[in-house]
This record gives C-alpha cells, structure tokens and sequence, in this order.
C-alpha cells in the first residue's frame, strides 16, 4: 500500500547533493591555499587547513608564513562563511533522509494498522513468491478484500509496485501473533502458499485453530504432503506441479479443450463464467425438477451439475433432476445472468 506522503526529492539524490557540495568546498579551498602559497605548502597541509576553517575548528594558521601571504586571511575568511554554509546544507540534506524515512515508515505502518483492523470477511494470503502473487492477481481482480504476509523484503517491494492498495505484512505466516495481526478471526478465507510444506502445514493448523469457519486453501509441493494438509484442516489442495504436469499434457493432446477452459476460467474481462449457486432452505425452486423450474429460460443460464447440500453432484443432470433444498447448482452463464437466478432462487 502506498503512502500518503513522499519526499520531494529521492534520499540518494539528497546525499549524493550533499556529497558533491563537501567535496566541492574542501577542492575549492585546497586549490585555493595551494595558489595563494605557490607551492610553499604541500597539497596534505592545505588540505588540512581547508578542513580545519571548515568546520571551524579553531586551530590556528597552521601554514607556515600564512600571515605574510598576500589575500589569505582574506581568503580563509571567505572559505569560513561559505563552508559553514555548505556544512549545515549537507547536514540538513542528510538529517532530512534519516528523518523522512523514519516518518514515512512511521507513517505507513500506521496507515497499514489501520486499514487491516477495518478488514473483515477478507482474504488472507501466506506468501508472495510465485504461486501467492498469482493467487493475490485473481482476487484483486475479483475486487475481493485481502492482505498478505511474507518474510521477504524483495518480494514485499516486488508485491507493493503491483498492487499499491494491498496492506502487507513482513513477518512469518506460521507464528499465531503474524496471522492475528492479518484479522484471521475475520476473514472468511486463508490461501496458505508459502515455499515449504511443513510451514504451509502450521499455517493450516493455526488458521483452523484460530478461526474454524474460514476456507482454507493449501499449497503442496509434494503429493505426500496433500493428506496431511487435508488432515490438519485444510479444505482443499493443490498441487502445482501435478497441475502444471497433467496440463502441459492437455495442452499436448486437446489444445482446443484447453484454450476454451483458459477462456472460461482465466481472462478477467470474459463474458461469461462458472459459477455455483445455493438455493435457499425454502426456496420455491426447491422441490422442482430442472424441467419445471425452467432455469435456463428464465435465467439465461446452463445448469452443469445439481449437488445437495452435503457437496455430492450430478453432473449433466437431465431435465427430471430435483433441485434439492438447501443444495446446489452449478452454472454457465453472464454475471448478470447469474445474479437473476441467486434472486430467482431467493
């Protein structure tokens, strides 16, 4: 998430600003000594004068024969005034780094408190390499409320130049204290993407814990882990790898079926989509045969499957399939189609 405020000025422009004016003055006044003696005073003793009227030391004329050169009193009077004013631009260029950094950071951490804590019935994802910043794409997408938690500083960099409005959290997903500072008792889904399994393992088992009603989705790199991550309370898994392998083979054998599901599924300006609808306990379609009920002339929308209310579905169902109360269809249609039937249904 972006800050409200940014300095006018990039901190390495400001110190490297200060950096030339430093050197410039100890060049200039080294020169300067250096022409005035004629060669009287080696180049480390005029240095070290220049330094010492600089920053007004107060050692003395440390050159020998300096009061007898012609304009060099003079001279240093003029390197004093000028020097001290070049000293105190570079240190307030330098102070102004240190302490917009420590505002701006002061600034963001506060505006990132407050934004996760009105976050409610959000999405919360473990990770952002890979797999979690796709994941944190379709949401976005979606316009679905998120935040995310990740360790690492360049990922973090990385995730906040694409998704400026994201709230992110630099910590550890698998500590309890990380998660309840993302509102895991709010929020109605958990995406656990982290690199490892054992870690994606003890954030399915604190998110469960912590807020049972959640969704959980998990991460697994091996196909070992997936029984586990189901066991620990995960409700669903996947695989990236067996995924990737199973679709590189689709894309091999019906490239056509593919790219259609890609259509379907994946671009987020496609016209229609799957969706699942639930019909209501007492509903007035509950009860009713697909024929009776006549969704598709009523609504604009193909009914895939029928489920009941335990998840159990029937795929293609024929005209004669009972809309179950409290269960479930699966449908083809516009969003705005879809929307028709959740009202339809009540």
């Amino acid at each position: 998430m972006r800050l409200p405020l940014r300095p006018t000025a990039e901190p390495t422009e400001r110190l490297v600003t200060a950096l030339v004016v430093l050197l410039s003055i100890t060049a200039g006044g080294t020169g300067g000594f250096w022409t005035l003696g004629a060669g009287r005073w080696s180049f480390v003793d005029c240095l070290y004068m220049t330094v010492m009227t600089v920053t007004t030391v107060g050692y003395g004329e440390v050159l020998p024969g300096f009061s007898t050169m012609p304009h060099a009193r003079l001279f240093s009077t003029g390197l004093m005034i000028v020097g001290v004013t070049a000293v105190a631009y570079s240190a307030t260029l330098v102070a102004s780094v240190i302490l917009e950094g420590e505002l701006y950071r002061a600034l963001g951490i506060r505006k990132m408190t407050k934004k996760l804590a009105q976050l409610s019935g959000h999405h919360i994802v473990c990770g952002a390499g890979s797999t979690g910043f796709h994941v944190l794409h379709e949401l976005v997408a979606r316009g679905e409320a998120v935040c995310v938690i990740d360790a690492s500083d360049e990922r973090i960099e990385r995730l906040q130049a694409a998704f400026p409005d994201v709230p992110v959290i630099r910590g550890d997903a698998t500590e309890d204290d990380v998660l309840a500072q993302a509102g895991i008792q709010k929020a109605k889904g958990v995406f656990a993407a982290l690199s490892q399994d054992k870690d994606n393992l003890f954030v399915v088992i604190s998110a469960r814990q912590t807020n049972p009603k959640a969704r959980i989705v998990a991460r697994a790199i091996e196909l070992k882990a997936v029984q586990k991550l189901r066991v620990a309370g995960a409700d669903a898994v996947v695989s990236p790898n067996y995924l990737g392998g199973r679709r590189m083979a689709s894309e091999m054998m019906r490239p056509e079926v593919v790219a259609f599901m890609d259509v379907v599924l994946m671009e987020h300006d496609r016209e229609f989509d799957i969706e699942e609808v639930r019909i209501p306990v007492g509903s007035a379609f509950a009860g009713r045969t697909l024929a009776d009920a006549r969704v598709r002339q009523v609504a604009d929308v193909n009914v895939l499957a029928v489920g009941d209310a335990k998840g159990a579905y029937r795929y293609n169902p024929p005209p004669d399939t009972v809309l179950p109360d409290g269960g479930r269809v699966m449908v083809f249609g516009s969003a705005e189609a879809v929307d028709k039937l959740r009202g339809l249904l009540g």
